[in-house]
């Protein structure tokens, strides 16, 4: 102001550049389909999953090991419904999910449990807190992680459900430029081993009517 901006053009100048309340995000065909298969995977966990546990409670070994399972079914079943996914040969598709099924894991756990602060909510529904129960120390050092590196900085940037869907297929279309967790050097590596990544990859291969989802995530 001293150097002779005047008030008036700079409140105009912010007023130009502020989003109006008429504003619209326009149509986009890729968020709209990666909402669409968002939309289908949530409803074959709320349908067959969440019904088939005693809900709300402490998870146990037991439960992670199932919650893991049938996260990474429903990995398969959402990336089928991408049409840029069914374009790519099957060698690919298999390397792909190979690669974004821990980013999964920990991506959906994290934003399904953004509205809480110290506590992470798996597919079926148990809960992990960040403090460690005796029997699955492993298990609640990786909640611990999530908790704050994921689920807290998600919950403080607002992320909303479009920035979710296209963040996760980010990470499974562009896996050399984007990892969350490196399995490496976290507790993630050895707990992974408690999922058959193989027989689930293997969901590509069969006939859409050859079995339900509910026989994969039993």
């Amino acid at each position: 102001m001293r150097r002779g901006m005047k008030k008036e053009a700079v409140q105009s100048e912010r007023d130009r550049i502020r989003p109006t309340s008429s504003c619209t995000i326009p149509d986009d065909p890729l968020l709209d389909a990666l909402l669409s298969a968002e939309a289908i995977v949530r409803q074959l966990r709320s349908s067959v999953i969440t019904r088939t546990v005693d809900a709300r409670r402490q998870a146990t070994a037991g439960d992670v090991t199932d919650s893991m399972n049938q996260q990474l079914t429903l990995m398969v079943e959402w990336a089928k419904h991408l049409r840029e996914f069914q374009r790519l040969p099957l060698t690919a598709q298999v390397a792909l999910l190979r690669h974004f099924s821990a980013q999964h894991l920990v991506m959906c756990a994290a934003f399904r449990s953004i509205h809480l602060n110290d506590v992470i909510y798996l597919t079926n529904e148990t809960c992990l807190p960040r403090e460690p129960p005796l029997g699955v120390p492993d298990v609640n050092r990786v909640a611990a992680r999530i908790v704050d590196h994921l689920t807290t900085p998600m919950r403080k940037l607002q992320m909303n459900e479009i920035e979710y869907v296209a963040l996760k297929a980010i990470a499974l279309f562009d896996p050399r430029e984007f990892t969350i967790f490196q399995l490496s050097t976290t507790p993630l590596a050895k707990l992974f081993g408690l999922a058959s990544i193989d027989r689930l990859m293997q969901e590509l291969l069969l006939p859409p009517d050859s079995s339900t989802i509910a026989d994969k995530t039993q």
